[in-house]
């Protein structure tokens, strides 16, 4: 008899760009790659909002989004984590990708569709969304993300 197991970590970088601070997300992505391999881990890279997201999240126990945002008073470098909890409430954020995506889920847990058991959001304060490299400040607030999410996943490092 073939049951379907979930998968169990999907961890989302979310960047349209692929370079300067709104690449945020895809850096993280990949220096967790970097880090850590484990067939219950799998790196995914994304430019999808809203509902696609929720598609992207079919069949995992748990998913760890990372993004860029610019809020309205944020100072650079600043991480925000948000739950599947959190969306539930109004976000104040002013990251159109955040928003459709806190509305998402917030939508999809109203309408039954199933959600991973948890959803983490780590939204990280960008500075210069044009800029070529990361800033500084933005620089550091990855790496914190980075070692808080591998540190999470209480997998051996590569």
């Amino acid at each position: 008899m073939h049951r379907s197991v979930a998968r169990k970590v999907l961890i989302l970088g979310m960047a349209d760009q692929v370079s300067g601070d709104d690449g945020v997300g895809r850096m993280v992505l990949h220096e967790i790659a970097r880090r850590c391999s484990s067939p219950d881990v799998e790196v995914k890279e994304s430019s999808v909002a809203g509902f696609s997201v929720i598609d992207e999240m079919a069949g995992y126990q748990r998913v760890i989004i990372v993004d860029a945002v610019r809020t309205r008073n944020g100072e650079p470098g600043s991480v925000y984590r948000l739950t599947a909890n959190d969306c539930r409430a109004t976000v104040h954020l002013s990251a159109p990708r955040v928003l459709k995506l806190a509305t998402a889920i917030a939508l999809a847990e109203k309408y039954g569709y199933q959600l991973p058991g948890s959803v983490e959001i780590y939204g990280i304060e960008v500075e210069d969304a044009s800029s070529q490299g990361c800033s500084p400040r933005v620089q550091e607030a990855a790496t914190k993300v980075v070692r808080e999410i591998v540190d999470s996943l209480h997998v051996s490092p590569k």
